[in-house]
């Protein structure tokens, strides 16, 4: 909410994935360690809750096990903790802050360490009560690699593209948060993500 941006994880130039954490401040154009996350992950996603902090979730520390391990970032006490732990290990997912404060996570894959599956399956995270359930429906598609969009006129989140079982997805769908449903749309034309 100040303008710093978080960099969290990610992987090296031969792919060994990053626990670090490093915060941007585009005052001064410069970035500072921020810590480290309690396991090296790449291919995960972040999502900012209402209060500042940051829920940095799954993803992979060796690119086959998807973890479902959560970590989070107070910027206003610089620390790291770890978070509650997802039903299902995830990598490749997207996390989106709806209008209500909780983080829907979409899709994903669960690693080929269980069997390379890509998910048909959501999760949200209430901070209310600092855990994650299962949507009460699923997601048209299976899909990972995906893009996610919150819709801030009717918090609808809008879920693009990716891929499922190593096709491209032209595809897109809507998560109604207010009534926990997925429903398909029309798809586009070209693959963009």
């Amino acid at each position: 909410s100040d303008g710093h941006v978080l960099l969290a994880g990610g992987h090296d130039s031969v792919g060994n994935a990053l626990s670090s954490l490093e915060i941007f401040d585009p005052a001064s154009g410069k970035f500072s360690s921020a810590g480290a996350m309690s396991v090296p992950r790449m291919n995960h996603a972040a999502a900012t809750l209402g209060d500042s902090r940051v829920l940095i979730i799954g993803g992979t520390a060796d690119g086959t096990t998807a973890l479902a391990s959560i970590d989070i970032y107070d910027p206003s006490a610089g620390t790291v903790s770890t978070g509650p732990v997802l039903s299902t290990p995830r990598m490749s997912a997207t996390a989106t802050t709806t209008l209500d404060g909780k983080v829907a996570v979409i899709g994903g894959n669960n690693g080929s360490a269980n069997g390379s599956r890509d998910l048909v399956s959501a999760e949200i995270f209430d901070p209310a009560i600092g855990q994650f359930s299962p949507s009460a429906s699923n997601p048209v598609a299976a899909r990972s690699g995906h893009q996610a969009f919150l819709l801030p006129k009717n918090n609808a989140i809008l879920v693009v593209g990716g891929s499922s079982s190593g096709t491209d997805l032209n595809s897109a769908e809507l998560y109604y948060p207010w009534a926990d449903s997925f429903q398909g749309c029309v798809s586009f034309h070209r693959i963009r993500f």
